[in-house]
Order: structure tokens, then sequence, then C-alpha cells
């Protein structure tokens, strides 16, 4: 199976770029591994909080170190 997953536009927030954040790609990567994608391909996570920046997805905060 091969699965290309465009890169997009709206995951950029206050000049900062979210595609290589850490919480982001690693939902991509449990997507792939439940479609039972065979290669999963992955750039090195260069920042993290993704899902707050861009106000995607439900998050809690109490579970969240500082």
């Amino acid at each position: 199976m091969f699965v290309v997953l465009p890169a997009q536009p709206g995951l950029q927030e206050d000049g900062v770029d979210y595609h290589i954040s850490a919480d982001l790609s690693g939902q991509a990567n449990h997507i792939g591994v439940t479609i039972e994608a065979d290669i999963i391909k992955q750039k090195q996570a260069e920042n993290n909080g993704g899902y707050n920046a861009i106000g995607f997805g439900k998050t809690d905060r109490s579970s969240t170190t500082s």
C-alpha cells in the first residue's frame, strides 16, 4: 500500500512550520499503522505543539509537562 500525505499550507502559524511537529507527525504515523501501511517514513521532528498552535484536535493541558 502506498499513501502520500500532502503538505498543507494551513500548518503554519506565526512563521513557524508545524509540518514537522512531533505531535502532528505522530498522529500521521498512527494513521499509517491503523491502515496497515507497509512503510511509514517520517522526518525528524523539529518542534512540538502543532495541535495547539493551529487549533486542531483536542488536547488535555493537564497531562502535559512544562
